[in-house]
């Protein structure tokens, strides 16, 4: 197991590849700025802002994932705002929300069963 996101579990084994690509972590901090008559504004640091993470996942039916039924799970837990945990190598990164869920359907068989997808996700960290 390389990591888990709420319900869905990132692993690598010889029957299924369900991991993800292209991490990026993103922190920033909250300023302000004061005005004062005749000279420049002054800056007053108010505290850390919200981390943000994105997360590519490819979910390929070759692999032994069903896409169809991981973007359905994906989307559930957006609409319900449900507050995920995300752990990576067994340490807890933080609590967060999935803020977008954007789907890339790739690839169909001749029934039209989705095959092949990439869903990007963007947490926004819970607090």
């Amino acid at each position: 197991m390389i990591g888990v996101l709420g319900p869905v579990t990132f692993e690598v084994s010889a029957d299924k590849v369900r991991t993800w690509q292209d991490a990026r972590r993103s922190a920033v901090a909250r300023w302000v700025a004061h005005e004062v008559y005749g000279g420049k504004p002054r800056q007053e640091f108010i505290g850390p802002g919200l981390a943000t993470i994105g997360l590519s996942v490819r979910l390929d039916i070759d692999r032994g994932v069903v896409p169809r039924d991981e973007l359905r799970q994906l989307r559930e837990q957006a609409d319900k705002g449900a507050v995920l945990q995300f752990t990576v190598g067994g340490e807890l990164v933080g609590d967060f929300i999935l803020h977008d869920v954007s789907e890339e359907w790739r690839r169909f068989n001749r029934n039209g069963v989705l095959t092949f997808a990439v869903v990007g996700l963007s947490l926004e960290e819970y607090h």
